[in-house]
C-alpha cells in the first residue's frame, strides 16, 4: 500500500457544524477595545462563508486512504490559541487572530496602520513545522490574515497557492466596494504571496496572463479551480413572498446597482417587491435608504440583513421568484449559482465570465455593465413571460450541473498532489 501524502491546506471558512464545535469568546482587551470603538459589545456570531472550502473538505473525506490532510484555519472569536480535533480522518487545526487588535485598528485607520500578522504567521509556521507536510496548499491570496503566512513556507516543500479571486486585476478596485489603502495593501501581499507559490492554482486565462505580465514571468500553474458547484435541488411547491432577491455575504458589493435597476422596472410595474439579503454597514445602508428615498421606491425594498446561516440564505432565495444579481468585478459569483442550482431565474449583467453560461441554452439574462435600463428590461421581461421564466429555471439547472463538479474539481487536486509528490519542484 501506498504512503500517504501529507496535505496541508491553509484557509479560512465557516460553516455551522464546525462553529458549534468550536470553543468561542473574548480576551478582556479586545473586549474594551472593540467597546470603545464600536460602542458595543462583541458576539461571538459568525456567518457562514467560504462554502467552497467547505465543499472540498466533504469531497477530500473519500481520499482518506490516499491524503493525509490537515486544514489550518483562522476563526473569529476562538477563545483558545489553538483548537484541534479529528473527524473523518481530517485533522482541524483552528487558531485565534492573535493580531485581531491590530486588525480592528488597521479598518478604523487604514491609511495608518498595516498589519503584519507577526503572530497568525508564527502559528501557522509552528503548526506546519509540526504536521511536517509534503504538500503545503494556501487556498486564497488576498487574505492577509492568513495568506501573508505562505512567505514563511519551507522551501523544500511545494507550495500551491489556490486563487479565489485576483487583486492586482487591473479592474478590481474600481469595482470592488474597498477604500484605496487597504487596496493597496491587500493587493500587495497577494502579489508578495503570487511571487513566492512554486504552483499556482486557476483555471482563467485572464489571471494567468496578469500574473505572467505584471506579477511573474516564470509562473507555473495547475489547472485547478475551487469546489463552487452547488447541489441542485429544486422543489415543486414553495411559496414565494417576493418577486425579486438580491444577496450576497456584504451587499456593497452590487446591491446599489440592483436597486437602480429594479426602480426603473418599478415605475412600469408599480407592484414589484425586492428582498435585499446579507450583511451592511450602517453607513453603507443610509447610502441605500437616502437612494431609494429618492427613486420612491421605499415600500417596495425590504432588507433582511445578515443571517445567521447559508442555508437561512438559501431557504430565503427559494422563496423568491426571481434573483436580481448584477455583477461589478466577479468572473461569475457564488450567488449566481447558488440561485441557478435551486431553479430560480437570475438576471446579471455581463462580466468576463457571465456570458459563458449562455453558451449552451440561454440560463441567465444579461445586461452591459451600468447599463440599468438594460436590467430593467431583463426584469420585465421576467415578470412578464412566463415560458421565459420556466426555460431559465430549466436551463439554469441544467448549465450548472454541467459547468461545476465538485466530485472531479477535488480528484483533479489530488492527481496534482500526487504528480508533485512524486517529483522535485
Amino acid at each position: 500500500m501506498d504512503k500517504k501524502i501529507k496535505v496541508v491546506w491553509v484557509c479560512h471558512f465557516s460553516c455551522e457544524e464546525v462553529h458549534c464545535r468550536l470553543p468561542l469568546g473574548y480576551s478582556w482587551l479586545y473586549t474594551s477595545i472593540y467597546r470603545l470603538i464600536k460602542g458595543r459589545k462583541p458576539t461571538t456570531e459568525v456567518e457562514d462563508f467560504a462554502i467552497w472550502n467547505v465543499n472540498a473538505i466533504e469531497e477530500m473525506k473519500k481520499y482518506a486512504d490516499k491524503i493525509e490532510l490537515h486544514i489550518i484555519s483562522p476563526y473569529k472569536h476562538l477563545a483558545k490559541n489553538i483548537f484541534e480535533f479529528t473527524d473523518f480522518n481530517i485533522s482541524y487545526h483552528f487558531f485565534k487572530n492573535r493580531d485581531k487588535v491590530i486588525e480592528v485598528l488597521y479598518h478604523r485607520f487604514p491609511n495608518l496602520i498595516k498589519p503584519s500578522y507577526r503572530n497568525n504567521r508564527k502559528t501557522i509556521s509552528k503548526l506546519i513545522g509540526k504536521i511536517r507536510p509534503n504538500i503545503v496548499h494556501y487556498i486564497g491570496a488576498e487574505n492577509p490574515y492568513y495568506s501573508i503566512a505562505a512567505l514563511d513556507c519551507p522551501v523544500d516543500v511545494p507550495l500551491i497557492v489556490q486563487l479565489q479571486t485576483l487583486m492586482n486585476n487591473p479592474e478590481f478596485e474600481k469595482h470592488y466596494p474597498i477604500d484605496h489603502a487597504s487596496y493597496v495593501y491587500r493587493a500587495g501581499v497577494e502579489r508578495m504571496v503570487i511571487e513566492r507559490a512554486d504552483f499556482i492554482g486557476t483555471i482563467l486565462e485572464r489571471n494567468k496572463r496578469i500574473i505572467t505580465t505584471d506579477i511573474k514571468s516564470n509562473a507555473k500553474f495547475l489547472d485547478i479551480s475551487l469546489a463552487l458547484a452547488e447541489k441542485p435541488d429544486v422543489r415543486e411547491k414553495c411559496d414565494k413572498k417576493q418577486d425579486f432577491v438580491y444577496f450576497a455575504k456584504d451587499i456593497n458589493k452590487a446591491a446599489d446597482w440592483a436597486i437602480e435597476g429594479f426602480a426603473i422596472a418599478h415605475s412600469k410595474m408599480p407592484e414589484l417587491k425586492l428582498k435585499i439579503v446579507g450583511n451592511y454597514t450602517e453607513e453603507y445602508k443610509a447610502i441605500l435608504d437616502k437612494r431609494i428615498n429618492e427613486l420612491g421606491i421605499y415600500d417596495s425594498v425590504v432588507f433582511t440583513g445578515k443571517l445567521p446561516t447559508h442555508s437561512d440564505v438559501i431557504e430565503e432565495v427559494r422563496h423568491s421568484r426571481f434573483a436580481l444579481l448584477p455583477l461589478k468585478i466577479d468572473f461569475i459569483s457564488g450567488t449566481i449559482r447558488e440561485a441557478m442550482s435551486i431553479g430560480i431565474p437570475v438576471v446579471t449583467t455581463i462580466t468576463a465570465g457571465t456570458p459563458s453560461l449562455n453558451e449552451k441554452r440561454e440560463s441567465v439574462l444579461l445586461s452591459k455593465p451600468e447599463d440599468f435600463v438594460g436590467m430593467a428590461d431583463n426584469i420585465l421581461r421576467l415578470k412578464n413571460d412566463d415560458s421565459l421564466a420556466k426555460k431559465l429555471s430549466n436551463n439554469g439547472v441544467e448549465t450548472i450541473m454541467e459547468k461545476y463538479n465538485n466530485i472531479e474539481t477535488i480528484r483533479a487536486w489530488v492527481d496534482c498532489y500526487k504528480s508533485l509528490n512524486s517529483c522535485k519542484i
